[in-house]
């Protein structure tokens, strides 16, 4: 891979992380649905078939769902028709797993950008 793209990841994935620090992410943001994956607030999801969904229901799903637009946009050249379907059920068992463990968004929304680096620049 060229190296001047993964620095301007690197760099990229940094600035994710400071404004999650930071707490300056945007809160109200379009819920992502996709490849697998929804993020909501909603209690019931009966317009869903979600045999086969990673489902994310939370409070946070609006700043959940900035930084998994972000992600893609960042990992845009990696992501495929063959690993997008893994790439963000991945995104949302991390999420899942962290907000049960201990409730903390912005300890959830860091982790995953960490995994998902590792995942993705291996």
């Amino acid at each position: 891979m060229h190296k001047r793209l993964i620095m301007d990841r690197t760099k990229r994935l940094e600035g994710v992380k400071e404004i999650i620090c930071s707490g300056t992410f945007p809160t109200q943001n379009e819920y992502f649905q996709g490849a697998d994956l929804i993020v909501t607030n909603e209690k019931e999801l009966t317009r869903y078939d979600v045999d086969h969904m990673v489902i994310l229901n939370t409070r946070h799903a609006g700043p959940i769902s900035w930084l998994i637009y972000e992600l893609k946009d960042i990992f845009r050249d990696r992501i495929n028709s063959t690993n997008k379907h893994h790439f963000y059920a991945e995104i949302g068992e991390i999420l899942i797993a962290q907000l049960q463990e201990d409730g903390d968004p912005i300890q959830a929304m860091l982790n995953v950008v960490d995994e998902i680096e590792e995942v993705m620049t291996q």
